[in-house]
């Protein structure tokens, strides 16, 4: 039982992070860049409340990204 509660926890989580990658752009701070980043870079990344800390793909720097909703 424990199991399916797991599984249905994670097959959500999946699906939320489906749908924030789709829904958010991300401002790079170095080089004002926006874009978008793939469902399991937004589910692994550290992010804080306005921000998530992944790599620019025009500056290829890593920083704090601002984001955004499109």
């Amino acid at each position: 039982m424990a199991y399916y509660i797991m599984l249905i926890a994670f097959v959500g989580l999946v699906l939320i992070a489906l749908w924030h990658s789709k829904m958010s752009e991300y401002i790079c701070k170095n080089c004002n860049n926006r874009f978008s980043i793939h469902a399991l870079t937004d589910l692994i990344s550290p992010q804080g409340v306005t921000t998530k800390y992944v790599e620019c793909p025009k500056c290829h720097k890593r920083t704090w990204a601002k984001m955004i909703m499109k």
